[in-house]
């Protein structure tokens, strides 16, 4: 959206929580399990997924 004075400033803060399957495991009371690193979401794969999946540009 691009700046219009006669509006003014107008944004919006979104917050996206992103998960893969299977991380019941470490929120679970039987069994509690660590989440294997190599199954965790970086910040680099959760940016990959948003621009490939909904176009997304994230600052």
């Amino acid at each position: 959206m691009r700046y219009d004075p006669n509006i003014g400033v107008f944004g919006m803060d979104v917050t996206v929580v992103i998960k893969r399957p299977g991380e019941r495991i470490c929120k679970r009371r039987i069994a509690t399990r660590q989440i294997p690193t190599n199954h965790r979401v970086t910040v680099e794969d959760a940016i990959a997924f948003l621009n490939e999946s909904y176009g997304v540009e994230v600052i």
